[in-house]
């Protein structure tokens, strides 16, 4: 079972015992702990080692800094970052390595992770990072292994499996390239540039979507449509 601490000395999988780790696993709070299990027992499942070290980018830039500044020369090829509400861990450790930093933004009691999720997402060009659904620490660790950083043709055999045993008991059923779609999405639908604009409801998706495909200059959305669109986004926000 892996250890988690918040010391000086990171914690590590027991599959490090002789191996180096590959990923490295950094949270802003020990709150983030229980989420981020989920991320250290799938890695565990595909056998690859890594670390975990506790650091606040606002509480100890110092810490944050050592560590990311020198994953690349531990053997870290991958690093997952986990933070909440003002979630500037993934960017500042971003700015320390040319290492792949994969976010977690953590769900908050004050706007439901949206806060996390912006505050990760909303990077300037030039420090890029990856970044998955809120909690979605086990996703962090699927898309860890996913890339060409692990290196290990035996992992890749392991991840699809994994993935598709995740969305088994869904009702889902695998598409093509690993994509996952419903049986009603199964159904032929006629070609997109073969409906006639004019017989679909004006600024109905579909009269739009026609007239994109064909090339028409200018696309109004009507106003009923908009204010719809933007009450149902203040809705989602206020019921998280």
């Amino acid at each position: 079972m892996t250890q988690f601490t918040t010391g000086e000395e990171n914690a590590m999988s027991d599959a490090n015992v002789n191996a180096a780790p590959l990923v490295g696993i950094i949270m802003g709070s020990q709150s983030d702990m229980a989420v981020m299990e989920d991320c250290a027992k799938q890695l565990e499942a595909f056998g690859v080692p890594f670390e975990i070290v506790v650091a606040s980018a606002h509480r100890q830039p110092a810490k944050v800094h050592d560590w990311a500044a020198g994953a690349a020369d531990r053997g870290i090829r991958v690093i997952v970052a986990a933070a909440g509400k003002a979630a500037h861990l993934g960017g500042v450790v971003a700015a320390y390595t040319t290492l792949p930093v994969i976010t977690v933004p953590m769900k908050t009691s004050d706007l439901g992770g949206l806060d996390s999720l912006l505050s990760m997402v909303q990077m300037p060009t030039g420090v890029p990072v990856a970044c998955v659904a809120i909690n979605g620490a086990k996703n962090a660790a699927i898309l860890a292994t996913q890339g060409p950083h692990i290196g290990s043709s035996s992992l890749v055999a392991l991840v699809p499996s994994g993935t598709q045993r995740s969305v088994s008991g869904t009702g889902r059923m695998p598409g093509p390239q690993g994509l996952s779609t419903s049986p009603s999405a199964s159904r032929s639908h006629r070609p997109l540039t073969s409906l006639n604009p004019s017989s679909q409801p004006r600024g109905s998706a579909t009269a739009c979507g026609v007239a994109l495909a064909r090339g028409t200059r200018h696309f109004r959305v009507p106003k009923s449509a908009m204010w719809r669109s933007i009450s149902a986004w203040f809705g989602a926000i206020f019921t998280l």
